[in-house]
């Protein structure tokens, strides 16, 4: 599988099949937040949590497959860790549907003058 010989040249994480993933829907239930995606993105199998300190999106003709580094989530407790990881997809793979969830949510908020004046 030339993927997998890829992932292991440049020290990438092994592609994970999407059997073992979670889908946007699967994390938005375990953070205790309602799940704004719809349609194919919902129940898509798309995400793999993965012990490394990167975070790694595969194209695949399936379509992306996320691999989420675990070990720069400080987290411990299960629903902050899924908000975490919505979060990374949101904003670094810059990824509509867990947007959309976080969306209005008040989660990520900075306090006014957090930063001073």
């Amino acid at each position: 599988m030339k993927l997998a010989a890829d992932a292991h040249r440049w020290g990438m994480p092994q592609p994970f099949t999407r059997d073992d993933a979670i889908s946007v829907k699967d994390l938005c239930e375990q953070a205790g937040i309602p799940c704004r995606a719809f349609g194919h993105h919902d129940d898509y199998r798309m995400i793999a949590m993965i012990d490394s300190e990167d975070n790694f999106l595969h194209m695949a003709d399936a379509g992306p497959f996320y691999s989420v580094g675990r070990k720069l989530i400080t987290e411990a407790d299960p629903a902050d860790v899924a908000l975490r990881t919505l979060e990374i997809l949101a904003y670094t793979f810059h990824e509509y549907s867990p947007r959309e969830c976080l969306n209005g949510q008040s989660l990520f908020t900075v306090p006014p003058g957090a930063y001073g004046t």
